[in-house]
Parts: C-alpha cells; structure tokens; sequence
C-alpha cells in the first residue's frame, strides 16, 4: 500500500511538474510537442485565473493555444479558443499592450491588424515578438528606415542564434550583383535582413519572402523600385487555385527580368516541376536561370573565397535556436557533395579528402549519416 502511494505522490508531483509556466516561443525558434503546448495552455490560463492583469500570462496563454490550432486533430476547437482569448484580453485589460498586441497577432500578417500592432509598439516596442513584426510591417510599408531600426533591435536582443545569421550571411554572400533573393519561412528570411541591417552587407540584394510576395500592394512596391512595367495580377480576390496559378505568372515574370533571381535550397520542392530544369544549385541556394550556368564554378568559388564556414566546425554559444542550426547544417550537403564528387574525379586528394571530412562533420551533427553513407562506399 506505502508504494502505492508512493508511485501515485511521484505521478502527482510529474503532472505539476509538467504544468509548470515556460514561455511559449514560435516553432521557428523551438518545436514542442502537442502534449507539452497542452501542459502551457493548461498552466498560463491557471496563472491568467490568479491574475487577470498578467500580460504575460495571457500572451503565453494565446501562444499554447495557437501552437495547438496548428498541431492537434482538434484544430477548430483550439482556432475558436484562440480567438476568445483575444476576445477575453480585449475585454478584461483593453487598450494594454496585450490587447493590442494579440489582436494584431490574431489577424495575421498583411490582414488587417496593422493599427493595433502600432497601438501596441507606441506601449511598448522593445517586447521581442513585436520587434519582429514590426520589422515585417516597415518591410511592407516600404519604409527601409524603420525596418533597419528594427532589424538591428532584432539582432540587439540576440532573437537568431550566431549559427543562424552566420548561415544567413552565406546565403547573401552567394548571390550575384543586385538579385532577387526568394526565402521561404522566418528563418531564412530574418537571418538575412539582418545582415544586411546590421552589418550594411549584400544590401544590393533584395530578400523577398514568398508569403510576402503574394500581398499584392507590397508586390507592386517591389516591382516599382526595380524598376520593373507594372503586373496586373490581384492575388487577394483569387481562389486558392487560381491563387497558384497568379503566383506561377508572378514567377516567370520575375526569372525572365533584368534581376537574377535565386531562390534559398528549401523552396526548391514548390519550384521544382514547373521549373526544375532551370534550377542551378548555387551552394546554399540555388540559381534560377533561363540558360545553362556553370553552378560547379560558382560553389567552388562561394566555398573558396566567400563562406565563413567556423560554425559549421564548432559553436561556442548556448541559444535556444541551437537545435534549428544543427539541421540547418544539413543544407550545406548537396553543395559540399557535388564538389567533393568534383574533386575525387579530378583525382585531387587533397580537396576530395577535406571536403569528405567536412560533409561527414556536417552530415553527423544534423543527423543525416545515413543519407550520405552510399557516397563514401
């Protein structure tokens, strides 16, 4: 009976353990899983109930939750749960900056919230999620000024890891003179704006996030200062297919422009049956191109003269984006396989043997031994 009790006191004390209050982060800068965004949800509405006036409780409250709308099989029931919560904010501490802010987190991006989110800065601008969507907000304003500020205060607050802007900076140093530079998600997109904030480097390239893109006063603004004839496409009053179909057009008109135009590796699947064959891996992207390039020259090159390449060797500092870097490694893979490949033909030991030691580096710390073994057999 005295194990019993024991057995149900330690499953007791792990269930609190387990609903203890973490903050609750994008799965851009960490991925949790369903059981434990549950646990935050259950654990940030306890301490919203002990204190109506924790903004911080409520904006861990709506983070869980919105993780959950994403992640579980009950995703309408957790998207009408996340919208009371910005219905409940609004109506027990309205005008706070928690109000304001989850209000314009809830709309979306480019859908509406953009008075709330500047409501939400003039309270309080230093707040890490609202550096980072202030930051998109000045890009789609065509305010370069304010979204430099923001930018650098991205960087101040130490928001992406080293790895990660060190990867950014070798996704810039790649590119050729004045390209069009197409990221996917957050990651690529943020690392590479702040570079270019921050260290003024590569500012000839223009990052374009495809998300992005399709906001069409935000597209025709680009399109404007590349001084390009204007596209008449509205993707905002298109259905999903004919949706596709715009960006498709978008697409062509943009590779068959003055600009060159590449696009980061992990967009390549979205491209890749409309445009495969004029797809030329570049290094950490890949080039997309009308005519035939010599790609092999051009990842030689980036290797030889442009990439820093230390922290693929060793990282000396703890963030929580560790884990995004370690796989984010892995995008090295095909650029370093292709010239080690190059090199083992050329019969040049030296080269074959370092890069051979590089992708086995590489491939062990993003826990992808098993893809490459078949090159080394």
């Amino acid at each position: 009976m005295k194990k019993i009790i024991l057995v149900l006191v330690y499953i007791g004390l792990q269930h609190v353990y387990a609903q203890k209050p973490e903050t609750v982060y994008s799965f851009a800068k960490e991925w949790k899983g369903e059981e434990w965004y549950l646990d935050q949800q259950k654990a940030w509405k306890k301490e919203v109930d002990k204190n109506k006036s924790n903004q911080e409780a409520w904006m861990n409250y709506y983070y869980a939750t919105r993780a959950l709308s994403s992640l579980s099989d009950e995703s309408g029931k957790y998207h009408d749960e996340r919208q009371k919560i910005v219905t409940d904010v609004n109506k027990i501490i309205p005008k706070s900056f928690a109000a304001y802010f989850l209000t314009h987190m809830d709309k979306g991006v480019g859908q509406g919230g953009e008075e709330e989110l500047l409501k939400a800065a003039a309270i309080d601008d230093n707040y890490p999620r609202i550096v980072e969507s202030l930051m998109i907000h000045y890009e789609l304003e065509n305010n370069p000024a304010m979204h430099t500020k923001y930018a650098q205060k991205m960087y101040q607050i130490n928001d992406l890891s080293s790895g990660m802007l060190n990867w950014g900076y070798n996704l810039l140093a790649e590119m050729e003179p004045n390209a069009i530079l197409l990221t996917m998600g957050d990651n690529d997109t943020y690392a590479t704006w702040i570079v270019q904030a921050v260290f003024n480097f590569r500012t000839d390239v223009t990052v374009v996030n495809a998300h992005l893109f399709t906001i069409d006063n935000y597209r025709n603004q680009l399109l404007k200062n590349w001084n390009y004839k204007p596209l008449d496409v509205q993707i905002a009053k298109a259905t999903q297919e004919e949706a596709k179909e715009l960006q498709n057009k978008i697409y062509n008109y943009l590779i068959s422009g003055s600009r060159p135009v590449s696009i980061v590796a992990g967009g390549v699947p979205q491209f890749k049956e409309k445009w495969g064959d004029q797809l030329f891996l570049t290094g950490l992207a890949y080039r997309i191109s009308q005519t035939p390039i010599d790609n092999l020259s051009i990842i030689k090159r980036n290797y030889e003269n442009r990439f820093l390449l230390d922290h693929l060797y060793q990282n000396f500092e703890f963030h929580i984006m560790n884990e995004h870097d370690k796989y984010l490694g892995g995008s090295y893979l095909p650029s370093l396989i292709r010239l080690y490949e190059h090199f083992k033909l050329s019969e040049d030991k030296v080269n074959s043997e370092k890069y051979a030691t590089l992708i086995k580096m590489v491939a062990k710390k993003s826990e992808r031994e098993e893809e490459i073994k078949a090159i080394f057999e």
